[in-house]
């Protein structure tokens, strides 16, 4: 399947254009779209988007990097060319029409084709229930040009899901490259990576699903309960919806801060580069210069703890060793019954669900014959099995303290207190005067090398040199930020689950033999269901993800530093070397952007769909030896590849260096309205000079 024809009216800064691609074949399956920032790149894009999935594209437009904090009629609005003319009875129109077209087995080509309205008042609102959809049957019936054949609704919505691609795997095709890359990199790549597989294998629909079973079976046992009961469960209800709006916001503040890091990152590399192409092209020299002094302070610092340290606990290594060694190993005992404690608390709520099993097992009404009820439903036979569940934790182990002295201290604070006694030992006089000499020696580094920051204001680089000092500063203060936000969310999360598990514990506690009650239970069977196929099908794909990923990452990367990738069935990324231990060495931007394009295209591969990939930006921060392996990947695909490309990443002589592949290109250039917006231009098989 290829995209071959691509129509735009009043769609953003296309006041009418139409693009026309060829069918990809004789190893030409290349399009090259050129285009300054601005002048229309991003929109052709999203048009794809909007064109294929209307209102559903809105919330998969993150994903793809065309992130996009609008609603849908907002968008929309937002979207009406700033200098559309009013047509259709004095309505503004949007209009977009895609074809997509392949080889059936006979050779003849077919196809869909999906043209999508919106129209405006005379206001330029957006009319929200007048909107027009069609979607036709393109065919070759063996004459000069192909027919198109409208479908209704019933058998549109059948033939667009053989033809087009679902939405869910949309984002593996159609995306915004550096802004994927970005994103992945201020929300980290595991929680990208996760959210991408989600959406890989339709997990998002399964945990709907469950959520639905979770309140079905929430209800249903509140129905059957008593009063008293009934405000529990709304209690803890009202808990856990005030918990899981903490967590919405702790989530929102942490990507904020993790999007704010990441555009200072993103700020130091470009004037790092900018410094070093002012200083015979030491590109190195200045970011290392600034990271240097904040290494050098952050070594001082530790260093002047170390001396504070020693000086505080001085007088507790003069103190006599057996009484500090008889109170260590009372914490010992003490530190044990609190293990031997929390191991009882860990699985104190199983004893109800072990009775529940236990009197519902058909082998134990068998063993008990006639007498099964009366003795199951007995009072002192759940009693008995409680005292028995109680013994499993009575006598104390012998290394455990029959008495806690110390219930002021938590299991924590006791290891913690020997772990500091310990470390006493080692302090000397020697040692001390050594963390002196170092201390010393750090802070005369610090000083040659601000010195030589200082030389580099004369070169007339001064005020890039400040305001890097200045962005390196911001890092670091961001990524404290992000490390108080990391530690918020985990917190909040912590509580969220535990006000979950007390409203568990609770619907578990009132669950009868009630009809009401049965469908309940029938509804958790589901859910445990749902949880045991969605994990197994997270492993299934992981592993073949990871494995068709390691493959691209080695073929297109030119270091080769990565020589396995491991993906977990949480969607965890793990990384190993040649040495077949885990790697923890930063990769470059260049690399991750390598690294993000295999675990995409991985994704693409395994949907099993040959669709056309359309890629915004695409080179962004790459050398000439990942580009390279990059085009030497693209060009070997069966399928289309449009690039929508700035002319630093695809300039005239990269164009040149692919014409084999090359079967059309644009360029596109925008002029500037007096209304503040633009209209872009297409240029048929035309690029940059």
């Amino acid at each position: 399947m290829w995209i071959s024809s691509i129509k735009l009216k009043n769609f953003k800064s296309y006041a009418e254009a139409h693009f026309e691609f060829p069918e990809p074949k004789d190893s030409k399956n290349l399009v090259i779209i050129g285009a300054k920032n601005g002048h229309g790149k991003t929109t052709l894009l999203e048009a794809i988007y909007l064109g294929l999935y209307d209102e559903d594209a809105i919330s998969h437009l993150d994903r793809a990097g065309l992130s996009e904090k609008r609603s849908y009629p907002d968008y929309l609005q937002h979207a009406l060319h700033h200098q559309a003319q009013m047509r259709y009875g004095r309505q503004y129109c949007i209009d977009i029409e895609i074809d997509l077209l392949k080889r059936n087995i006979q050779g003849r080509l077919e196809g869909i084709r999906v043209k999508r309205q919106w129209f405006f008042d005379d206001q330029r609102k957006l009319v929200r229930h007048h909107k027009l959809a069609i979607i036709s049957r393109l065919a070759d019936e063996g004459g000069i040009a192909l027919t198109a054949m409208p479908l209704e609704d019933e058998q549109a919505s059948g033939y667009f899901a053989t033809h087009a691609l679902p939405i869910d795997y949309a984002p593996f095709f159609f995306f915004d490259g550096e802004k994927i890359v970005s994103s992945a990199r201020s929300t980290g790549a595991g929680v990208w990576l996760a959210k991408a597989l989600r959406g890989l294998l339709g997990v998002t629909l399964l945990e709907q699903l469950s959520e639905s079973l979770q309140f079905y079976r929430n209800q249903h046992v509140k129905a059957g309960s008593s009063v008293k009961i009934q405000e529990q469960i709304d209690r803890v209800e009202k808990d856990m919806k005030t918990a899981h709006v903490k967590l919405q916001m702790a989530e929102e503040l942490l990507k904020q801060e993790l999007q704010t890091k990441e555009q200072l990152r993103l700020q130091i590399d470009d004037l790092t580069t900018q410094l070093g192409s002012m200083t015979n092209g030491s590109i190195q020299t200045s970011e290392e210069l600034v990271n240097a002094i904040n290494q050098a302070e952050q070594t001082a610092q530790h260093l002047q703890s170390s001396i504070q340290s020693a000086f505080e606990n001085l007088p507790l290594v003069l103190l006599p060793r057996p009484q500090i060694e008889q109170l260590l190993h009372k914490l010992e005992q003490e530190k044990n019954r609190l293990e031997h404690e929390a191991g009882k608390d860990q699985i104190e709520g199983k004893v109800d669900d072990f009775w529940y099993q236990f009197s519902k097992n058909q082998k134990v009404k068998e063993a008990l014959g006639i007498m099964a009820e009366p003795i199951l439903q007995h009072h002192l036979m759940k009693d008995a099995v409680r005292e028995c569940w109680e013994l499993l934790y009575h006598p104390l182990p012998e290394n455990c303290a029959n008495q806690i002295t110390h219930n002021y201290l938590s299991q924590t604070a006791h290891a913690n207190i020997q772990s500091e006694y310990r470390s006493l030992g080692k302090i000397n006089t020697q040692s001390i005067s050594q963390v002196m000499d170092d201390l010393q020696k750090s802070e005369h580094e610090q000083e040659q090398l601000r010195n030589q920051l200082n030389d580099m204001k004369g070169n007339g680089t001064d005020k890039l040199v400040e305001e890097l000092k200045q962005k390196q500063k911001s890092y670091a203060e961001s990524s404290q930020k992000v490390g108080v936000c990391e530690n918020n969310k985990l917190n909040v999360e912590r509580e969220y689950q535990r006000v979950h598990q007390e409203l568990q514990r609770l619907i578990d506690q009132n669950s009868d033999n009630t009809p009401r009650q049965q469908k309940a239970n029938r509804s958790k069977q589901v859910q445990d269901m749902i949880e045991e196929l969605t994990t197994a099908l997270m492993k299934l794909k992981t592993d073949e993800v990871a494995q068709v990923a390691t493959c691209l990452n080695q073929k297109i990367a030119h270091d080769h530093r990565i020589d396995k990738i491991k993906i977990d069935e949480q969607g965890k990324m793990q990384l190993f070397g040649k040495n077949g231990l885990e790697t923890n060495v930063d990769l470059s931007a260049g690399q991750i952007q390598v690294l993000m394009i295999a675990l995409i295209s991985a994704m693409a591969e395994v949907t099993d769909y040959q669709m056309p990939f359309v890629i915004d930006t695409p080179l962004a921060r790459l050398d000439s030896e990942h580009r390279q392996g990059i085009f030497e990947h693209w060009t070997s695909l069966d399928q289309q590849v449009i690039l929508l490309a700035q002319d630093t990443e695809v300039n005239a002589d990269v164009a040149k260096y692919l014409a084999s592949a090359v079967n059309k290109t644009y360029l596109v250039e925008a002029t500037s309205l007096d209304s503040s917006g633009a209209v872009s231009h297409i240029t048929a098989n035309a690029y940059f000079q």
